[in-house]
């Protein structure tokens, strides 16, 4: 789905971060698998476990636009750059 965006009516560019680790249940099937070793448990719960940075649009009116939403925090940081400096916005 698109949207037109109509600069006007006032825009930010906002990066958001956020932990991210699996579900309760998830966490609880990894952990108690008995057929895996200890190590192997840690592992796959330290790699389902990470940050992921988000890049919005945010409108005057409260509307918000996901533009990307990943784990590289630089990669991020640098599209929002890009993308305040071309709108001529606050990052």
């Amino acid at each position: 789905m698109g949207f037109i965006f109509h600069h006007h009516r006032g825009v930010a560019v906002q990066l958001i971060a956020e932990f991210v680790s699996p579900d309760a249940m998830s966490a609880y099937m990894i952990v108690t698998d008995s057929s895996r070793s200890s190590y192997d448990r840690y592992r796959e719960m330290e790699q389902r476990t990470y940050f992921s940075y988000e890049l919005n649009l945010v409108l005057s009116t409260g509307e918000r636009f996901t533009v990307m939403d990943h784990s590289d925090a630089e990669e991020v940081e640098e599209a929002g750059n890009q993308i305040a400096e071309f709108l001529k916005v606050p990052l």
